[in-house]
């Protein structure tokens, strides 16, 4: 029985022993206090944090603040975890169903209207939108402040 004993303990150790050689330390980025979904991330509310994984599974997770800029949370992100790259997202300049200034220009003139946007839309990208007044949607394009620029 003694030998039956030395010989589980001898695997379970090789285990341990190929299991701590194929994971390395990284620092994460940690927040310092919970970051509620859809909330804008600062930098500024995360430090780093040593934690022993495989690197292939390191590359799910955010290693570096830049990876943080101009993005927000797409699920809660508790106090002192490592996140994950999938729970955060690039921050929307627009969102669906806020109302939003709209430039429209046509031959030299240029019409201004508040438009409600139907989709949540990030700088550069093309969302529909709709005129409250007359109900009609159009195609926009959100701007670096925020605003829409009517497509034609």
């Amino acid at each position: 029985m003694s030998n039956v004993r030395a010989i589980f303990a001898a695997l379970l150790l090789g285990l341990f022993a190929a299991n701590s050689a194929t994971a390395e330390i990284y620092g994460f980025l940690v927040p310092t206090r919970v970051i509620y979904a859809g909330e804008r991330i600062d930098p500024a509310d995360f430090i780093e944090k040593k934690f022993q994984i495989a690197p292939a599974a390191a590359k799910n997770y955010v290693l570096v603040a830049v990876q943080l800029k101009e993005m927000e949370a797409t699920r809660a992100l508790p106090v002192g975890k490592p996140v994950a790259v999938s729970s955060i997202r690039r921050s929307a300049a627009v969102r669906k169903g806020q109302q939003v200034d709209a430039e429209y220009y046509h031959s030299g003139i240029r019409i201004e209207a508040r438009l409600v946007a139907l989709e949540d839309g990030e700088e550069g990208s093309e969302i529909a939108a709709r005129n409250p007044a007359s109900g009609k949607s159009v195609r926009v394009r959100v701007k670096k402040d925020g605003s829409l620029e009517v497509l034609q």
